[in-house]
């Protein structure tokens, strides 16, 4: 699409990860981004994704095509397991989403959205702007 192509070339000012969803099924797609290109897109559409099943994208700070560098950091791998185990009908409500994102800390690995979190948000494509979205911005103490 013309924003997966504008999102892969753009310069940006610091790595990232971008993920974009359409608004028909299969249209998901992650971007790690370097300043000036993107690596390894993972998309719904060619059977990459976090979901055996191809219903969803998950991101974290780490990369996927490689194991957690710090393994107390691996909210992806807790992020996709309350994904599966809660499946699309529930996972895909405003509910279910809060309920992954709110997967608490263990003995082993930080809770999905965790302080140290700058800025997360989600948006459904298929509603308007107004209504499309769930922001969770962290203000850290110092």
């Amino acid at each position: 699409s013309d924003a997966v192509q504008a999102l892969s070339q753009v310069r940006v000012c610091a790595p990232s990860y971008i993920i974009l969803a359409g608004a028909n099924p299969s249209e998901g797609i992650v971007l790690t981004r370097s300043a000036n290109a993107s690596e390894f897109p993972q998309s719904l559409s060619s059977g990459g994704s976090s979901s055996a099943i191809n219903w969803f994208e998950a991101q974290s700070n780490c990369d996927w095509w490689e194991p957690c560098a710090n393994p107390y950091d691996d909210r992806r791998s807790l992020a996709i397991s309350q994904l599966n185990s809660l499946g699309q009908d529930v996972a895909a409500t405003d509910q279910g989403l809060l309920t992954v994102l709110s997967t608490p800390a263990t003995s082993t690995t930080k809770g999905v959205l965790n302080n140290d979190t700058l800025y997360t948000a989600l948006m459904a494509p298929y509603l308007p702007v107004s209504d499309s979205g769930m922001i969770f911005a962290h203000i850290p103490m110092t």
